[in-house]
Parts: structure tokens; sequence; C-alpha cells
């Protein structure tokens, strides 16, 4: 009962992931050789996967934030910040994702907050698929993307140590 309780009450806060940060392993990326296309990128796809001492690791929620380099979107209702459809997608086709994407300013970094519950659970490898939108004309390299903050629970909603994210970026 705890663990559905428990469960429940981090996917409610999906909606509305803001804050975070804090601990966790910063990610990698990379690419193909020749990052920079001819005219430039038009889009990127990052793909972020988890990985533990043990292939057979079972994660119940998992929480990371994609930092963008300049230039690069995430498709995301203006108002509230939620990716539109076909923007982020979930590896675990049963669990429930939440996800807050705020575009950058003069002063800061754009960047995508997301959260993946499964209360069935899920194992390490791949989380999930991020599509952005690169400004044409705009310099844009893999390791202008970054993550921070990744943290993973189990069943019981205790922190998961030992547990990394990495990313890999492709640009088209």
């Amino acid at each position: 009962m705890k663990k559905i309780v428990w469960l429940a009450a981090l996917a409610a806060t999906l909606a509305g992931c803001g804050g975070g940060g804090g601990g966790g392993a910063a990610g990698t990326a990379s690419d193909a050789p020749g990052s920079q296309l001819q005219n430039g990128p038009t889009s990127a796809t990052v793909t972020v996967t988890t990985r533990a001492a043990t292939a057979a690791t079972v994660l119940y929620a998992a929480r990371f934030k994609l930092q963008l380099p300049a230039g690069v979107t995430v498709a995301a209702d203006a108002a509230t910040g939620v990716p539109a459809s076909g923007a982020l997608t979930a590896a675990d086709g049963g669990a429930l994702v939440g996800a807050l994407y705020l575009a950058a300013t003069d002063n800061a970094q754009g960047y995508l907050e997301v959260d993946v519950v499964d209360g069935g659970g899920f194992t390490v490898g791949k989380l999930a698929t991020v599509n952005c939108a690169v400004t044409r004309g705009t310099a844009v390299t893999a390791d202008g993307f970054s993550l921070s903050g990744f943290s993973a629970w189990d069943a019981n909603g205790a922190v998961m140590n030992g547990i990394g994210a990495q990313l890999e970026v492709k640009l088209q």
C-alpha cells in the first residue's frame, strides 16, 4: 500500500515538475563525426539512458534536467511549458511522463525537466527521447547538451544510489 501511495504522490507532481536540481552525475554527449552539418542542423534527437552495475536493476521513477544549448528549443505550450505531443517519449510505454520546458532567456540557458514514473517498474537502459528544433544558422554541437539533477527511486520512494544517466545527441 505504501508503494502505491508513494507512486501516486509522485505521479501527481508530474504536471508541475519545476524545481529540482542537485545530485546525480553529469551526462556525456556524443554524435557522429562532423557534428555540424554542412548547412547547419535543423533538429536534434536526444536519447537519455540510465545505467547501473547490473542491467536487471529496476527503477520505479526517474527525474532529470536536460540543458539545451543556445538556439535549441523543444515544442511546448507557451503558457504552461508542457511539451507538445511527440516532443518527449518515454521508452517504457506504460510509464507516466511529466515535463516542464523553460525557454532560454538573455540570462539563462533553456532546459527541459522530466519525470518518468511506472508503478510496475522498468529496468535500466533507454529512458526517454526528446525531439528538439535547432534555429537555422545556429552553430550547435552535441557537447552543448548536458544532463543534471538525475535521481532514481525504488518502489518505496527511496533514492537509489549507484544509478547514473547519460545522453546521446543526434543532429540532423
